[in-house]
């Protein structure tokens, strides 16, 4: 499912959650999801997989802890 639909990460139970890694082709998409997660009053951290090493500063500015670029990926994971 798409970690974009609210819904699916409270019914994933966010809300007990210690940590949420969450993974986006979609710059616009991961800002927003960082958003309403942040905005719904959740501070657990949150790690971001984006497609682009460069988005990694402005996931973080939007409220993620961590941003880690699949330009980086090792090739085991």
């Amino acid at each position: 499912g798409s970690c974009g639909r609210i819904g699916l990460l409270l019914s994933c139970h966010i809300d007990q959650a210690r940590l949420a890694i969450l993974t986006f082709k979609s710059f616009k998409e991961a800002r927003r999801v960082i958003g309403k997660i942040r905005a719904l009053g959740y501070r657990l951290p949150i790690i971001v997989r984006t497609q682009h090493h460069g988005d990694c500063v402005g996931l973080v500015n939007a409220g993620a802890d961590h941003g880690h670029g699949a330009r980086h990926q090792s090739k085991f994971w």
